[in-house]
């Protein structure tokens, strides 16, 4: 199965496996301490490989109907552009964007490495913009 990783988060994958964190994803089950068939069971790398799998294919079969592809770049102003600079010329993709956090979020489940769901519930405490574009980005009446 061949995934291609955008830019930015090919950066990001060759600066994790530089530190070795993705080599622990490898060695990390899936379902963490649930028991499974040993030939049912997966790594935590199995399952971001499966996750950006299905990026790819939302990219290749239905990216026509999507309102914002996976190629359209970020909009600084629309993109938090009080708290990060990004440069005009490099900026990411939504591509880049979903797929890091496809990765991020994943190497967040072990110990001492929680970032993703941290990083937005404190961003989400110190921006009411940002907290307010979370809240209604679900249509889930409990948010």
């Amino acid at each position: 199965m061949r995934i291609d990783l955008y830019h930015y988060t090919n950066e990001l994958f060759n600066e994790l496996t530089s530190l070795n964190i993705i080599g622990r994803v490898k060695e990390i089950p899936q379902l963490g301490l649930i028991r499974v068939k040993r030939n049912l069971s997966k790594s935590r790398y199995n399952y971001i490989v499966l996750q950006l799998y299905l990026h790819k294919l939302i990219r290749q079969n239905l990216q026509g109907e999507l309102e914002r592809t996976y190629n359209n770049k970020i909009n600084p102003v629309e993109f938090m552009q009080d708290k990060i600079k990004i440069d005009k010329d490099n900026r990411p993709t939504i591509g880049d964007l979903l797929q890091q956090l496809t990765i991020i979020y994943n190497i967040g489940h072990f110990y001492n490495t929680f970032i993703s769901s941290r990083a937005v519930i404190i961003c989400a405490n110190e921006n009411k913009k940002f907290a307010d574009k979370l809240n209604k980005s679900s249509q889930d009446e409990r948010l």
